[in-house]
């Protein structure tokens, strides 16, 4: 190592960054692996939801009915404990004194929430915490930035400016690793005081608000549950359902499989995916095999060299046995000196790739999760890496090395170009996956919506006034200049995901559709085309029995003409009025599916203005000035619809990022591995090239004798390649039900690319060979 200077840092290098990539996406992979198994029950704990089917559409809910819970614990033996809630997850405001903080992620649970899961209290009684209406649990961090170094126990906070909360307990902040991240937690009884004691409890087809979680007896089995469900099922839902056209059922998902294998509509957080776990797992597995190649590669490279070592210690006695011990030991004190200094790197870069994936990620959970992790990284790498070479080289015979034949076969540089191609097989695969990567997302964030999200702001509003006051309340947001248009609706046109059971004429069962309240200006206000039909009108609020469709809407019930035609819902029949264009109300993961447009205002929650693209930031702070005298509760809360709508690819951006990142990483070990092998070829041909150029030949023609080979195995990989990655990439994009064609240039640029960048590494060693006066390159031994 020390006498091959060069070559030994090369290696390190390599095997340090490939080490330090593989270890980065090994802590991201124990990370999202992780979810919510720090609950000592967690193995026992399921979340329920439900999946309702019919003719034309499906979906699946985990926000449940209210008896649910109570009618689980209590029929289903297998079930030791049900627990519901509803939880809060945008910033409310928490006010103790003249201190006010807005914090997000407020959950109102049951009285056994800390016997349920394992959060703990350093503050306060678990048994009673949760017993009485407005008694509240709050985190360190919050109850710290309420009340400093004040004890919070008994005081009282005032949450959302309504009503007054006595703290009952401190518990302490819940690791990062759960579906459910918590700030404050309420009792369960207060809903019940404060808005529903006359509501019916144990009304099945209401109030679908509840997430409800079972923990299974002990010894009990799921698979027990799931054959009392049908039963259960038919008792409390499909003897009313079942007339109707309907099927439902419920299914259990396991609480530590919820953040990587759950992707429903009305998530309590942004989840991960198992798919992407996958992906950066085999990602992480080829950047260390391309360093391993690098190594291997050199190693036989340099086998002239080391044959004369090899056959001096043969001539004096030593066995095969210790040749190849040797070789090893020195491939495993490489990769150990690789991997501490790998370790240097993580902590150097572990910070921005926390920021990066959003995730806070410890360096710790390595070792936590295994300390024989860290023993097997550097016994496999460096059995890998110097195997080949230790049984390669031991194979020499002192004859062989005399005559100078040892590492010159056709074989063993047929093994280096075949690992060659294996690293460019994975860099133009990993090339190829970015480009795709990168133009779904700009597809994504591109793709014509069927409504204008810029310059479109929505405002939250619950006032209990809204009903009757909206009209006056649109009129005083108009009153500023920079407001173009007002509406209002039960909701902004992202993410959007309610939906309701309509019966369309011509339909003996009724069908699943999406529903959308709004206002006579939504339309224009969010720039939507009407194409068939007519508007809602204003001054038939409140009793206006006209429905807008969209165009799905139409395909789905067959209709020619489907202006007049009748929709009946609750025992009232609306009359389709108007035809909407199709407009994405979901992310491009999921079909348009069919939209009815109800004018009642009664379900109305948001308001949508169109604003001018001129001096935002001053017509923000006009509207905040504005809204304090039309809430005096709450600050307003906005959104914007374009950064709304690109905030719902946000783990889309960071996986296409994170995919880049370690595939430039594996692209340049893979050129450090050229580089190395194009020095030690122009070393071996020194005497060769100063021959050539003094029988005339010319720089570019020395770059050619140097680089010819490469693009012919450049082409080899790219054909190999190109069909895994098609394969792939069409397995990745059947998650969009929107999503780009592969183009066939995005595989002839990969190549290229790789290609382009691959010769531009071995012609800088290349020429610096062609460039040394042949007067010196003779005299070269």
């Amino acid at each position: 190592m020390i006498r091959q200077r060069a070559y030994s840092i090369i290696n390190v290098l390599g095997l340090s960054i490939g080490m330090a990539a593989f270890i980065l996406i090994a802590l991201f992979v124990i990370h999202e692996l992780s979810y919510d198994k720090f609950h000592t029950d967690a193995g026992r704990i399921y979340r329920v939801g439900l999946q309702m089917k019919q003719e034309t559409s499906e979906q699946r809910f985990i926000h449940l009915m209210a008896p649910l819970a109570e009618a689980l614990e209590t029929e289903i033996p297998e079930i030791e404990s049900a627990n519901r809630n509803v939880y809060w997850d945008d910033k409310v405001q928490f006010d103790y004194g003249e201190k006010r903080v807005f914090e997000g992620n407020t959950l109102f649970t049951e009285k056994d929430f800390f016997r349920f899961y394992s959060h703990k209290l350093s503050r306060g009684n678990p048994e009673t915490a949760l017993v009485e209406p407005y008694s509240m649990v709050l985190t360190e961090s919050l109850a710290k930035k309420l009340f400093g170094d004040q004890d919070p126990m008994g005081k009282m906070v005032k949450l959302r400016g309504d009503d007054d909360f006595k703290i009952t307990g401190i518990m302490a902040d819940p690791p990062s690793v759960t579906h459910m991240p918590i700030s404050a937690v309420v009792s369960f009884a207060t809903i019940y005081e404060k808005t529903l004691k006359d509501w019916k409890w144990d009304l099945w087809f209401g109030n679908f608000s509840f997430p409800t979680y079972v923990k299974l007896a002990k010894g009990a089995s799921l698979e027990d549950v799931k054959k009392r469900m049908p039963e259960f099922t038919h008792k409390h839902l499909l003897h009313k359902w079942e007339k109707y056209g309907v099927d439902a059922e419920f299914f259990f998902q396991p609480l530590t499989e919820i953040h990587l294998h759950s992707h429903l509509s009305d998530e309590l957080a942004v989840n991960g995916d198992i798919k992407n776990v996958y992906i950066f797992s085999t990602v992480a597995f080829f950047i260390l095999l391309i360093a391993a190649i690098n190594y291997i590669n050199l190693s036989t490279a340099r086998s002239l060299k080391r044959a004369r070592e090899v056959g001096l210690r043969k001539t004096f006695g030593a066995e095969r046995k210790q040749i190849i011990q040797q070789f090893l030991s020195e491939s495993v004190i490489t990769t150990l000196i690789s991997l501490v200094i790998s370790f240097i790197l993580v902590e150097a870069f572990l910070p921005e790739f926390n920021n990066l994936a959003e995730r806070n990620i410890q360096s710790s959970m390595l070792l936590e999760a295994s300390p024989l992790i860290l023993l097997g990284i550097v016994l496999l790498v460096g059995i890998l890496a110097g195997s080949y070479p230790a049984f390669y080289l031991s194979c020499y015979e002192v004859d062989d090395v005399l005559r100078n034949k040892a590492g010159k076969g056709a074989g063993h540089s047929a093994f280096r170009n075949s690992l060659v191609v294996v690293q460019f097989v994975i860099s133009i695969g990993l090339i190829i996956g970015t480009g795709i990567i990168y133009s779904q997302l700009r597809y994504m964030t591109g793709k014509d919506l069927g409504y204008e999200k810029e310059h479109l702001l929505s405002i939250d509003y619950y006032g209990e006034d809204l009903e009757e006051n909206y009209a006056s309340l649109k009129g005083e947001l108009l009153s500023i200049p920079q407001v173009k248009s007002v509406s209002v609706a039960s909701g902004d046109p992202v993410n959007y995901g309610y939906m309701e059971g309509h019966l369309p004429e011509g339909f003996k069962d009724p069908m699943m559709v999406n529903v959308l309240f709004m206002d006579d200006d939504y339309i224009e206000t969010c720039g939507m085309e009407l194409i068939l039909g007519e508007n809602f009108r204003a001054e038939a609020a409140g009793n206006d029995l006209s429905m807008i469709v969209n165009e799905t809407m139409v395909k789905q019930c067959g209709w020619d003409n489907p202006i007049g035609k009748k929709v009946e819902r609750n025992n009232k029949t609306y009359n389709v009025i108007g035809v909407v264009k199709d407009f994405h109300f979901a992310s491009l993961h999921t079909p348009i599916g069919p939209l009815v447009i109800r004018h009642e205002p009664d379900r109305f929650g948001t308001f949508l203005l169109k604003i001018s693209g001129k001096n935002v930031s001053a017509t923000i702070n006009q509207l905040e000035g504005m809204w304090k005298g039309i809430d005096l509760k709450r600050p307003m809360n906005y959104s914007f619809m374009d950064r709304k709508y690109n905030a719902t690819y946000s783990n889309d951006q960071r996986f296409g990022t994170i995919f880049l990142y370690f595939s430039i990483l594996a692209i340049f070990i893979a050129c450090l591995g050229l580089l190395g092998l194009a020095a030690y070829t122009a070393e071996q041909r020194t005497r060769e090239i100063g021959i050539r150029k003094v029988h005339g030949a010319t720089t570019v023609n020395i770059l050619k004798l140097l680089s010819s080979d490469l693009a012919k195995w450049i082409v080899v990989a790219s054909i190999i390649a190109w069909p895994l990655g098609w394969y792939f990439m069409d397995k990745w994009l059947e998650g969009f039900a929107y999503h780009i064609d592969m183009k066939w240039w995005l595989f002839g640029a990969a190549a290229v690319l790789a290609l382009f960048v691959a010769m531009a590494t071995v012609n800088i060693q290349a020429y610096r060979a062609a460039s040394q006066n042949p007067a010196d390159t003779l005299k070269y031994e």
